[in-house]
């Protein structure tokens, strides 16, 4: 799926994995890979709600300048590699650790780029891009049980080139920092179960009103099922456009 807002194109191709060009040809990537979504082994489930989700595809561009990765759940260095230019600048959380991943992954350290590890309220300049790295958390999954991203966790972030800003709140709530972002296009999660929910999203999207939501990361798998339309509908109160991937 690609999106045009103004002169800024953005592409959701899976997971928590959106493609972000500028005017200019700079490219940044969210979160690449995981789930087979970038190498053409995902296959979509049947989630009783509606909205979609990318098709897989064998994908590998090799054509970002930036690519920023939240958290454990979502660092994939494959999917990196996929995705990365040449000379391309990959923003790390510091929180994210092979060691505890559980999966077979190089550390951090091993990426064959150059690397930036980030904490909270860190800002810097990647090629043009400024970037801000923001909290993010979210609430217990189950009644009584523990947050799948307590606080200190991943994080989220803001790209910003030009006069055009992206917020890609990684897993996440709807958070009190968000009310300090004023971006062009807003990329949530919205799951009922594991991120914000729909309503919880479109609250967001209103409190920021951006020029257009992606919303992207939903459907990949039974517990992140969710409702694209409503969600939309949700939305669209406010005047907000919103762009789905529908199959």
């Amino acid at each position: 799926m690609t999106v045009r807002q103004a002169d800024l194109t953005v592409d959701w191709l899976g997971y928590a994995t959106a493609r972000i060009e500028w005017p200019d040809g700079t490219v940044a990537y969210t979160d690449p890979g995981r789930y087979g979504v970038l190498t053409g082994e995902w296959t979509p489930g049947d989630f009783d709600t509606a909205g979609g989700h990318p098709e897989s595809t064998d994908y590998r561009a090799q054509d970002a300048d930036l690519v920023v990765v939240t958290h454990d759940h979502h660092y994939d260095p494959d999917g990196v590699e996929r995705v990365a230019g040449e000379d391309a600048t990959v923003v790390v959380y510091e929180g994210v650790d092979a060691d505890r991943i559980g999966r077979d992954v190089a550390p951090v350290a091993d990426l064959p780029y150059d690397v930036e590890r980030v904490a909270y309220g860190d800002s810097l300049a990647v090629g043009g891009v400024g970037v801000e790295v923001v909290q993010a958390e979210t609430e217990p999954d189950e009644p009584g049980g523990r947050s799948s991203h307590p606080p200190g966790f991943g994080c989220g972030f803001v790209l910003d080139r030009g006069d055009r800003s992206v917020l890609w709140t990684g897993d996440s709530d709807a958070l009190p920092v968000h009310a300090t972002v004023d971006p062009d296009v807003l990329l949530p999660p919205i799951s009922g179960q594991i991120t914000m929910g729909e309503r919880e999203a479109a609250d967001l999207a209103a409190r920021l009103g951006p020029d257009l939501v992606v919303p992207i990361h939903y459907n990949t798998f039974e517990g992140l099922a969710g409702d694209g339309r409503a969600f939309a509908e949700a939305v669209a109160s406010s005047g907000i456009p919103v762009a789905l991937d529908e199959r």
